[in-house]
C-alpha cells in the first residue's frame, strides 16, 4: 500500500542487512505495527533517507523515542542547544565531543525530515528547525573551539561572534544544506599573550574543523566562509573595525546582497548586536539605485552563464527559481533606504517590501506563492533524493507527493504549473531589477 512495494522492500532489505541484531527489530515491528507502516512509507517515498537509515541503523533508536513524533512547534526554545551541551558534558576529550555532536545532529535532522514527510511539519517549520539545530551545533562547537585554543594560549583577548549568512541566516535551511559563516572579533590592538588576530584565526580554523571534518561518526556540515570580507583571500576571522570599514568603503554590490541575510548565530551576544547594527547602517546607506539594480541583474546573468540550472527542477538556479526571488528581495532592500524592509528571511523581506510599496500586490502574491512552493518542494526533495529530481527515475509516490505540494491533480500538471510559475517569476525579475543579458563568454 506504500505505492512502490518492490523498491520499498529492497530498501528495507538493505536496512535490515545492516542491523547487528535483526531479531530485536523484528520483535519491535511485531509489537508496533504503526512503526512498520511508517518505515514502509519512508522506504517507498524517500530513497535518500532510506540509505541514511541503512548506513546508520542506530537511527531506529531515535525513531522509537517518545519525543520523536512530538510536533516541532512544541519544542521549547533553546532545547536543542541545552540537550547538545548536556551530551557534550558527558563526552571526554575533543574527538569524543565531535562524535557526540554528530550523533545528536543526525538524530535530530532525521526527526525533522520524518515529520516533514509525514505532513506533521510545514516547510517553514522544518527550515526553522534545521536552522535552530545548526545554531545549536555552531554554538556548541564554538564553545569547544575557544576552550581548545584557550587551553594552549590563555583566556580569549576580547569578544568573538559567529555570523550566519545565506539560507542559514534566513532560517531557511533544508536537510544536508551547507552553512555560510563569517567570524568577527573585537579586541584591543595590543595585549599580553597570543595576539588577537592569531588567537581568533586559530579559533575559527578549529571551529570549521569541528563542524566539517569527518570523524568515525561522519561530518556535521559543509562550511562555506567565502562570503567574508575579501572572500577566500581575506582573514578567516575579521576584526570589528575592519568589518565596518569594508562594508562602508569596499564591498561590491553582491557582497551587500549577502549582508542582507546576516544574523548572529553563536558567540558574544553584545558583539553580535553591534555587528548587526553596523550591517543595517551599511545597507541603509544612500547608493545609486540604477547602478545597483543593473549590477544585481548582471550578477544574475553571470550565474546563468557560469552556474546554469541543470533542469527546471534545479529549484535554486533555474530561471525563476530561488535565486531570482532572493535577488529581487535583496535588490529592493538595498535600494529602499528603509530599515523597516530589512529581513534575513526572504519571505518576511517580501512581505515588508510589499507593505512599504516596493512591490505591487500582484507581484508580492506571485513571488510569495512561488517562494512557498519552491520551499515546500526543496525541503521534501532534499530528504528524498540526492541532487535534483529526475522524474523518469523517481518513484511514483514521490511524484504524487510533488503533485500534492504544488496543488495539482498529477505530476504532469504539477510540472506545467512549476514551469509557468518560473517563467512568471523571471518576468517579475526583469520588470523589477532589469533584463538578464546573456552576454557572450
Amino acid at each position: 500500500s506504500a505505492g512502490d512495494p518492490d523498491a520499498a522492500f529492497a530498501r528495507f532489505a538493505s536496512f535490515f542487512g545492516g542491523l547487528a541484531a535483526g531479531v530485536q527489530v523484528l520483535s519491535l515491528l511485531e509489537a508496533r505495527p504503526a512503526l512498520l507502516d511508517l518505515l514502509a512509507r519512508l522506504f517507498s517515498l524517500a530513497p535518500l533517507l532510506s540509505e541514511k537509515l541503512a548506513r546508520r541503523p542506530a537511527l531506529l533508536d531515535a525513531l522509537i523515542e517518545p519525543r520523536f513524533l512530538t510536533p516541532l512547534t512544541s519544542d521549547p526554545q533553546g532545547a536543542r542547544l541545552a540537550d547538545l551541551r548536556a551530551r557534550l558534558q558527558d563526552a571526554d576529550g575533543f574527538e569524543a565531543k565531535l562524535n557526540a555532536a554528530r550523533r545528536f545532529q543526525r538524530e535530530e535532522a532525521f526527526r525533522i525530515s520524518v515529520q516533514l514527510l509525514e505532513g506533521m511539519a510545514s516547510a517553514a517549520e522544518a527550515g526553522a528547525a534545521h536552522a535552530e539545530l545548526a545554531d545549536a551545533c555552531v554554538a556548541a562547537m564554538t564553545d569547544v573551539a575557544i576552550e581548545e585554543v584557550a587551553r594552549a594560549h590563555g583566556a580569549p583577548p576580547g569578544a568573538y561572534v559567529v555570523l550566519a549568512l545565506g539560507k542559514f541566516g534566513g532560517r531557511e535551511l533544508s536537510d544536508n544544506a551547507d552553512l555560510d559563516l563569517m567570524a568577527v572579533y573585537d579586541a584591543p590592538e595590543t595585549q599580553a599573550g597570543l595576539p588577537a588576530p592569531e588567537f581568533y584565526t586559530r579559533v575559527t580554523q578549529r571551529l570549521i574543523s569541528a563542524l566539517s571534518a569527518p570523524t568515525e561518526e561522519g561530518a556535521l556540515y559543509e562550511i562555506d566562509t567565502k562570503l567574508r570580507p575579501s572572500g577566500s583571500k581575506g582573514p578567516v576571522a575579521v576584526r570589528l573595525s575592519s568589518f565596518e570599514r569594508y562594508y562602508a568603503e569596499e564591498a561590491w554590490t553582491w557582497e551587500m546582497q549577502a549582508l542582507t541575510r546576516l544574523r548572529p548565530a553563536a558567540g558574544d551576544a553584545a558583539l553580535g548586536a553591534k555587528v548587526s547594527e553596523i550591517a543595517r547602517a551599511a545597507l541603509a546607506r544612500p547608493r545609486d539605485n540604477a547602478k545597483t539594480l543593473a549590477e544585481v541583474a548582471d550578477m544574475r546573468a553571470l550565474m546563468d552563464r557560469e552556474r546554469a540550472g541543470k533542469s527546471m527542477w534545479d529549484l535554486k538556479l533555474a530561471p525563476g527559481g530561488f535565486v531570482d526571488i532572493e535577488f529581487i528581495a535583496q535588490a529592493l532592500q538595498l535600494t529602499a533606504r528603509d530599515s523597516a524592509v530589512l529581513s534575513a528571511n526572504t519571505g518576511q523581506a517580501l512581505e515588508a517590501l510589499a507593505a512599504a510599496g516596493a512591490l505591487t500586490n500582484a507581484q508580492h502574491e506571485r513571488l510569495r506563492q512561488a517562494w512557498m512552493i519552491w520551499s515546500d518542494l526543496q525541503q521534501n526533495l532534499r530528504v528524498c533524493v540526492s541532487g535534483n529530481l529526475t522524474p523518469d527515475e523517481a518513484a511514483k509516490p514521490l511524484l504524487d507527493k510533488i503533485a500534492a505540494l504544488v496543488g495539482a491533480e498529477n505530476f504532469e500538471a504539477a510540472q506545467a504549473r512549476v514551469n509557468a510559475l518560473q517563467q512568471a517569476v523571471r518576468a517579475d525579475f526583469e520588470a523589477i531589477v532589469g533584463p538578464v543579458q546573456a552576454k557572450p563568454r
